[in-house]
């Protein structure tokens, strides 16, 4: 292992050290260490007393990892802004905003849109970016054509239903 190799390096070259380690274990959460250590020698070389400290790092790491994800919701949320504002185009910059946004979550698919209601009252969802998830020829056919104006979802009784029934 690195930390093997690390105190290996220390004791055998006298060579001191800091490193950060993730932990990995069946029981219990990861966690980030980060460790330091150095070698005192006698007169002959000889290794005579191994200092070294470790320290929790795992909060500092944590926040580190929000403030990146922060940081890339609101660089795409920019990109959009000024996609928006420099482009005709909406189609372009709520797509980019989808691209921002699934990278954000982590997510595969997905899709931006409003819910509209028709003259009956009746809700149905307008999506303005979707991801593509066509199986076959024919959706394939179908995305390209309705990607154009954007799709529209009027079944309740659907995925994009749930979303409109759910608010």
């Amino acid at each position: 292992s690195r930390v093997r190799r690390d105190f290996d390096g220390l004791i055998s070259l006298g060579r001191p050290f800091e490193s950060e380690y993730r932990t990995r274990s069946v029981e219990a959460p990861p966690r980030w260490l980060l460790i330091s250590g150095r070698a005192e020698r006698d007169p002959t070389g000889q290794v005579v007393r191994v200092h070294g400290t470790v320290l929790d790092m795992t909060s500092r790491k944590t926040v580190e990892r929000e403030l990146a994800r922060s940081h890339t919701l609101l660089s795409s949320i920019s990109r959009a802004q000024i996609e928006f504002i420099g482009s005709p185009d909406s189609r372009s910059a709520f797509q980019q905003l989808l691209e921002g946004l699934l990278d954000f979550t982590d997510s595969a698919y997905g899709f931006i849109g409003e819910v509209l209601h028709k003259e009956n009252g009746t809700p149905y969802l307008k999506a303005h970016a979707l991801s593509n998830i066509a199986w076959d020829a024919q959706s394939q056919q179908l995305y390209a054509e309705q990607a154009a104006q954007g799709f529209e979802f009027s079944n309740l009784e659907s995925l994009f239903g749930a979303v409109i029934r759910s608010g």
